[in-house]
């Protein structure tokens, strides 16, 4: 072996040392098969934060036995089957399988104070507060965890980043307005472009209010439209109380949807679209069929907003020229003169005739 072998043989024998002794566990696995938080039960926590570093940031309560999403003006309803279910996997993490209780190995698990891929902040009843830094994740099932006030960092298959989302629609019902279908019979939709009205004939066929005679409406634009209307999901809701940069003393586009269900029942549903933010490309928006102010995707709503009365005429196919027919003519057949004589035949005698 050649010195220079030998030399890199030994600088690789000490980096082997040195990440063996910032990673390996020193002594037994502490608390094996122990929970990491004690004999905390969920029906003790009142208070939950979730920040995803720099990002994004939601926090839920608990308002008598209801959780809540903390808005601008109070809370708005957390989905009991999205929270539940997350709880019970946070409080069955165990200690078994303690990576490292080394301090200086906490920035490099990204679960270390300033450096984490999520913190969950949990707060009980009589205030004692448990922080919990989800952080690599170095295979599947398998993610780095801390808690707050502790060096050992530990691998878990009971919870991952991707379960504790910090952001709104992680916990609530986003569906902020639906309508069947088949039950709109009449929309309309004002802009800055002007007022478009569409309205079922007797026959349950859509037409276009101010069409011209040369004029035709394209049923799948209308189609597009309705679906879009039918059905609006929201990012954010805001709150119950309007201010004044929602924009709704001149909102961009207002929506009029009128229904008939199946018993009959008339019913006129508005969709109020206010002032856009190019921040995050939301609209904020109020439907009469909600309290809350919310905020939209603007690939969700921002149609309504730019509608231009062409958009929903058929056009017209442009008549295309008939095609030219070439007639070959065909070649003249000279007649026999009339003074002509038919040719005589020679008949040649048969012999014994």
């Amino acid at each position: 072996m050649s010195r220079l072998q030998r030399a890199l043989l030994i600088i690789l024998v000490i980096q082997v040392l040195v990440i063996a002794a910032v990673y390996w566990p020193r002594g037994q696995v502490a608390n094996a098969g122990a929970s990491l938080f004690g004999s905390l039960s969920a029906d003790k926590i009142v208070n939950i934060i979730m920040d995803e570093k720099d990002i994004n940031h939601v926090e839920l309560y608990k308002e008598g036995t209801e959780w809540q999403l903390k808005i601008q003006d109070g809370g708005f309803p957390v989905s009991a089957d999205k929270i539940k279910p997350v709880l019970e996997k946070m409080l069955t993490i165990q200690t078994n399988r303690l990576v490292t209780r080394t301090a200086t190995s906490q920035k490099q698990l990204q679960v270390a104070k300033d450096d984490f891929v999520r913190r969950v902040q949990l707060t009980t009843a009589d205030n004692k507060l448990y922080t919990l830094y989800l952080g690599s994740s170095p295979g599947v099932k398998a993610t780095h965890v801390r808690l707050e006030g502790q060096d050992e960092v530990y691998l878990t298959d009971r919870l991952t980043a991707n379960d504790v989302g910090a952001d709104a629609s992680s916990w609530i019902n986003t569906t902020y307005l639906s309508i069947p279908i088949d039950q709109i019979t009449r929309v309309s939709v004002k802009n800055a472009n002007g007022i478009f009205e569409f309205e079922k004939d007797t026959d349950n066929k859509w037409t276009m209010k101010g069409l011209t005679n040369t004029e035709t409406l394209d049923p799948g634009k209308l189609d597009s439209t309705l679906t879009r209307l039918s059905s609006l999901n929201m990012t954010t809701p805001l709150g119950q109380q309007e201010r004044p940069e929602y924009g709704m003393a001149s909102p961009l586009a207002m929506v009029t949807i009128i229904t008939n269900s199946d018993i009959g029942e008339i019913k006129t549903v508005t969709l109020v679209i206010g002032a856009e933010n190019p921040d995050d490309k939301t609209y904020i928006v109020k439907s009469s069929e909600s309290k809350y102010y919310v905020k939209i995707a603007g690939y969700n709503v921002q149609d309504f907003v730019n509608l231009v009365r062409s958009y929903f005429i058929q056009a017209t196919p442009t008549p295309q020229a008939s095609p030219v027919s070439l007639v070959t003519a065909s070649p003249e057949v000279s007649p026999i003169p009339a003074s002509s004589e038919a040719p005589t035949q020679s008949i040649t005698p048969t012999p014994g005739s």
